[in-house]
């Protein structure tokens, strides 16, 4: 089981219904399959910046808030977990997770 984390885009006023993009999901004992949105991110970097730029605007799938600070704790700390042998969602979803400095 895990948890799908989405960038919130633009509300409805009158029906409070809302665009959003997926960005990643994180599964216990797993390492962070990250979706990749070359016209956003290509790499870690540039994943990091995109998610600090959005803080405030990060959802998980139940639509509770969650910082980018704490997105990015999470991802962080699943870096030396089991890394999917084939990537979910694209043939480059899980490149990402290579790139840690």
């Amino acid at each position: 089981m895990g948890t799908n984390y989405y960038v919130k885009g633009k509300e409805c006023k009158s029906c409070g219904k809302f665009d959003k993009l997926y960005i990643c999901k994180l599964s216990f004992g797993w390492r962070a399959l990250i979706q990749l949105h070359k016209e956003f991110y290509n790499n870690f970097k540039e994943f990091e910046k995109f998610v600090h730029l959005r803080d405030g605007f990060i959802i998980d799938e139940d639509k509770q808030m969650v910082s980018a600070s704490e997105l990015l704790d999470l991802i962080k700390g699943k870096k030396d977990s089991k890394q999917h042998e084939a990537p979910l969602y694209t043939k480059e979803a899980d490149f990402i997770m290579d790139d840690f400095s």
